[in-house]
């Protein structure tokens, strides 16, 4: 993969519990790595977006391999990129460990500080 395709930064982020000063505990978004990546055109979304599973998908993130790939969870995991947030749906190795596409859907509301 050509780094010079890499071309915008993005940022996964993963849902952690934190416990305040009165014992509650807290929803509350972590970064779990902030990387490299390139922003995959429409046809890269639709060829995903037949597949039943990944319906919902808008946008698709290409980025280099990391280990972490594997633990991504739709429910506990997004992206954010230039200040918008995006749903992860799934990810999807490219060959034998050379990358990842990250499947995800713009969130509607946008909030990047809600949980």
């Amino acid at each position: 993969m050509k780094a010079g395709n890499l071309d915008r930064r993005v940022t996964i982020e993963q849902l952690s519990t934190v416990t305040n000063e009165v014992g509650e505990e807290i929803e509350t978004w972590s970064t779990l790595a902030t990387v490299w990546a390139s922003r995959e055109g429409s046809g890269v979304a639709q060829r995903f977006g037949s597949s039943q599973s990944f319906a919902e998908v808008d946008a698709v993130f290409r980025t280099r391999w990391y280990p972490w790939g594997d633990t991504v969870e739709a429910l506990t995991h997004r992206l954010t990129y230039r200040g918008r947030v995006y749903d992860i749906h799934g990810t999807e190795e490219i060959g034998r460990r050379e990358g990842l596409f990250i499947l995800t859907k713009a969130r509607a509301d946008n909030e990047a500080g809600s949980a």
